[in-house]
């Protein structure tokens, strides 16, 4: 019921998006998308091969499993994604939204949009993630990403409401603070970045990272690895502090 649910709004994206004359939009996502499946591939067995000693879990990533991470994030990658480029790419919808897209060379005033921007979302993706996702209500809207063992593909096997519930604030906040386009795009792939290296299944900072009191501070891949594995722990996405704070913090 819940994937023909997801088949169903996607369905119904794709029909909005060539009633706007959007429907680049859509072409873009599935290419992207599938690009990336063969990037993912290529990257992990490249470290497979020249890097093995860094792998966080022993095992091969197949094509098999690969591919079907892609499937299951294939249509709410096309109902959440395709939206969102069409909320900011379209004429009533910047008539409407309190974001900026005056030419601005003030280095500093996109800087400290984009620390605003991850600071609030960081706080926001902890509780949901901790408070919402992982109650048993809403265990269904989360189960699809909880992969015990991730892969760069991992970070987009969402679902549709996931990845509704994890972006939204970032919209939100960005007409509250009025934030300029540049400083927006910016700080949505600075959040895509971060969700792909936690993900990598493989440790790319040093071992005294996570115990130095000066670094650890920040999560690296071996955190958010442990919250696939063992679920009950570790649900920061930038930072460890709020983990620690409510006592779900386990060092690696």
């Amino acid at each position: 019921m819940y994937k023909y649910t997801q088949i169903c709004i996607a369905i119904s994206s794709i029909i909005l998006l060539f009633k706007l004359g959007k429907e680049q939009n859509l072409y873009f996502l599935i290419g992207m998308h599938t690009m990336f499946l063969i990037i993912t591939y290529i990257i992990t067995h490249l470290m497979e091969i020249l890097c093995p000693n860094l792998k966080i879990q022993k095992g091969k990533d197949s094509l098999k499993t690969l591919f079907s991470e892609y499937l299951t994030g294939f249509f709410p990658i096309i109902i959440w994604n395709s939206q969102l480029i069409t909320l900011l790419t379209s004429d009533y919808s910047r008539s409407i939204m309190n974001i900026n897209y005056a030419p601005t060379d003030s280095t500093l005033f996109y800087l400290f949009q984009i620390i605003i921007q991850q600071f609030s979302h960081d706080i926001y993706v902890f509780a949901v993630h901790k408070y919402i996702l992982h109650s048993k209500y809403f265990w269904f809207m989360h189960k699809t990403h909880h992969i015990k063992t991730p892969s760069l593909m991992t970070a987009f096997t969402l679902s549709v409401w996931e990845n509704a519930i994890q972006s939204i604030d970032l919209i939100i906040t960005a007409n509250i603070f009025g934030m300029h386009n540049d400083a927006l795009m910016a700080s949505l792939t600075f959040a895509t970045m971060v969700g792909l290296y936690s993900h990598i299944g493989y440790e790319l900072f040093p071992s005294w990272w996570s115990k130095c009191v000066w670094t650890n501070w920040y999560i690296n891949t071996s955190y958010h690895d442990l919250h696939h594995s063992n679920g009950n722990c570790n649900y920061g996405y930038i930072l460890t502090c709020y983990d620690k704070l409510t006592g779900s913090y386990k060092s690696v």
